[in-house]
């Protein structure tokens, strides 16, 4: 009876054969060789466990891990040198990586990591947890977030309900947040730019931009949020510290006009007279004393006494001239009457 070691000499030659054995033998046969297709299989994978085809959150992948779409077609590499690229697998062809957005090579030292946080957010992440980059994401979804390679070569976030909120077709601008599927209400005195790239200049060059939308509209507001948009990508890229405008400068005087020679300049206008009442002498000053007055009081005292003794020499004067009787301001007409009779 042929053994086990004699049975793995024959895998191991270049022609196989099949000597009449026992049904025992037979099957060790048929065991040794689905091993050895396993092996194979899971070597090819890249290890000895099976292909990693979705990144739940909260969960992350060293560097020299994969992250594999369903079909095996595309593969999300964590590298050791800090870079995260999406290969085709049957070419080895790299499809995106973090050079698309400036991120590479990182200023942050290794061992790396790609995880999958619990705000939905992916990022790649060096010694002590420093960001190598992320998606820049402001989303509140339902259900748990995945992280996802699709059998087209693109890294695919998505919500609980089903939702892709982000994918590696998406633009992701330093300084800017992403939020998917939303939209700010007017705020267009900007304009619309022909592309996203000329709306990130836009807005970098004006103080006024608060951010612009997958629309390439550039937004002077990011204060009222509206609407509940579908499809990947769509949404509003928000500034994250949008500058401080400086007031304008006031306009400087301008220089008079030149005299022409010959001519005789005209004079600078006269202000009018003011029409406001002068203050009075009293409006402002120390205030009066005792001593005042009773000076005023002791004045005006005299000025009545001098009114009185005036008044009492002018009845005297009359009553001298005769022009004051007992009927009071009449003159004496007797011896005039007494005159006139006597001519009769």
């Amino acid at each position: 009876m042929a053994t086990v070691s004699s049975v793995q000499r024959h895998f191991g030659t270049s022609r196989l054969t099949w000597p009449v054995q026992p049904r025992s033998v037979f099957i060790v046969h048929v065991l040794v060789l689905l091993l050895n297709t396993s092996a194979k299989a899971q070597s090819a994978a890249g290890g000895d466990s099976p292909p990693v085809s979705v990144l739940i959150q909260g969960q992350a992948l060293s560097q020299g891990q994969s992250l594999y779409s369903q079909s095996g077609a595309y593969r999300l590499d964590m590298q050791g040198n800090g870079n995260l690229v999406v290969y085709q697998t049957s070419t080895g062809t790299p499809t995106w990586s973090l050079q698309k957005y400036g991120a590479f090579p990182p200023a942050i030292d290794g061992p790396y990591i790609m995880t999958l946080k619990d705000d939905g957010n992916f990022a790649v992440l060096g010694a002590s947890s420093g960001v190598v980059w992320a998606t820049q994401l402001a989303y509140v979804g339902s259900g748990l977030y995945k992280a996802i390679v699709a059998d087209d070569g693109n890294l695919n976030l998505v919500s609980g309900d089903g939702r892709t909120y982000w994918s590696s077709a998406c633009a992701v601008f330093p300084g800017y947040k992403f939020l998917p599927f939303k939209d700010q209400y007017g705020s267009d005195e900007l304009g619309q730019q022909p592309n996203l790239e000329s709306a990130l200049s836009a807005c970098n060059a004006d103080c006024r931009c608060k951010g612009f939308n997958s629309g390439a509209w550039v937004k002077t507001g990011c204060d009222k949020l509206v609407g509940d948009y579908t499809g990947t990508c769509n949404g509003l890229y928000v500034r994250d510290n949008p500058p401080t405008c400086s007031p304008p400068p006031s306009p400087s005087p301008s220089p008079p006009s030149p005299t022409p020679p010959g001519s005789t300049p005209l004079p600078s206008p006269v202000s009018p007279p003011s029409t406001q009442p002068s203050p009075s002498p009293r409006t402002s000053g120390p205030p009066l004393s005792l001593t005042d007055i009773i000076g005023i009081v002791t004045g005006g005292f005299g000025a009545l006494a001098t009114v009185l003794s005036m008044a009492a020499a002018f009845a005297r004067w009359r009553r001298a001239r005769g022009y004051e009787d007992s009927e009071g301001c009449k003159p004496d007409r007797k011896g005039t009457k007494d005159a006139q009779s006597s001519f009769v």
